[in-house]
């Protein structure tokens, strides 16, 4: 998070409100998942996903 400040009086209210929204971000926690593409039994890999959709895409384009 980048914070770009002003240190012009006229701008002290815009500043603090961006100081607080600085300290709100510092708060956020990324908790990184994964996506798993697959069907009911596990089966379906992403390989499998993408292969059927380029089939669709090529026979949509003939």
């Amino acid at each position: 998070m980048l914070a770009a400040l002003n240190p012009l009086p006229d701008n002290a209210d815009e500043c603090f409100n961006t100081l607080q929204f600085a300290v709100r971000c510092q708060a956020i926690q990324v908790v990184p998942q994964m996506n798993i593409v697959g069907g009911p039994d596990g089966s379906g890999g992403a390989d499998e996903v993408d292969g059927a959709s380029v089939q669709e895409l090529k026979a949509q384009d003939a």
